[in-house]
């Protein structure tokens, strides 16, 4: 049987140019594939890797003088973290919230079988170097243990209008509480920091040792007198309630200087002392009496 079907040279030389060209496009793009993924592996990638750019996109920057960092845009000009060493010259890694609040959270898969928070600082014990671990708020520490919001129930931990450490009940409902550390004295006072509040204790344990004092001489001061002349109140506080019992004490402006201890307190371990010297002086009146 013969062919009756004509061929066409110039078309079938056209194909074959075609295909070169789309070969030579292929291999082209299989090389600069392969050069890219070979520096992506060995870990240099210049410029910036951007995912669904250019907003919400992961931005890794290449080092600039010393630092090195990478974090995720709200816009082209604005992140929202970041993570990585922002200060030349140093190794010290800083986590950035840019936008809001940013919290941590632990066990929040139904089934977690641990939710620590774990902070170890000098993992490798190396002797001579810092490790403390720094809470540096510009407001209050809030320490909220069990499940309670971070303004229920717990201690704020912040610095009053002076500059002195204060430690406050965040619930006065519960706790009308705080301990201010001043600038010689821890005192307990209420949440307000208005007021003196009452100290529980099973005991007072006053620094008494020779090589803490200086000057030391006897005491010989009449201190009968002394205590006769000072008088014993009956009193309400202004935070006591009206059908609470009067309380009996001292009045500061009443008091010898001996007692005072500042302008709005009392030494208990002197008037104690004073006592003691009374006993003493009572004892020796007795004991002239009966010779």
């Amino acid at each position: 049987m013969a062919l009756n079907q004509t061929f066409d040279l110039n078309r079938i030389s056209l194909l074959e140019t075609n295909k070169n060209t789309v070969n030579d496009k292929l291999t082209a793009h299989d090389n600069a594939l392969a050069a890219k993924l070979e520096k992506f592996s060995g870990g240099d990638v210049s410029g910036q890797i951007k995912a669904n750019a250019p907003n919400n996109g992961l931005i890794q920057v290449q080092p600039v003088s010393t630092t090195c960092w990478n974090g995720v845009m709200t816009d082209v000009n604005n992140y929202s973290y970041a993570l990585g060493r922002f200060t030349s010259n140093s190794n010290k890694v800083e986590f950035r919230a840019y936008v809001d609040d940013f919290t941590i959270r632990t066990g929040r898969k139904v089934g977690a079988t641990s939710a620590n928070l774990i902070f170890i600082t000098n993992d490798q014990v190396n002797a001579g170097i810092q490790q403390d671990i720094k809470f540096l708020s510009r407001g209050a520490v809030k320490l909220c243990p069990n499940n309670g919001g971070l303004d229920t129930n717990g201690v704020n931990v912040f610095l009053n209008a002076a500059g002195m450490p204060v430690l406050q009940s965040i619930n006065t409902g519960i706790s009308n509480t705080s301990l201010k550390f001043a600038s010689t004295q821890l005192q307990a006072r209420d949440a307000a920091d208005a007021n003196y509040i009452t100290i529980g204790a099973a005991g007072f344990a006053v620094q008494s040792e020779r090589s803490a004092k200086n000057s030391i001489e006897l005491f010989e001061e009449n201190v009968l007198d002394t205590i006769k002349q000072t008088p014993v109140r009956s009193y309400h506080l202004n935070t006591d309630k009206p059908e609470q019992d009067k309380r009996i004490g001292l009045v500061l402006d009443e008091t010898p200087p001996q007692l005072q201890h500042d302008e709005h307190t009392l030494d208990l371990y002197s008037m104690t002392t004073m006592l003691w010297k009374a006993v003493q002086e009572l004892t020796k009146k007795v004991e002239e009496l009966t010779v």
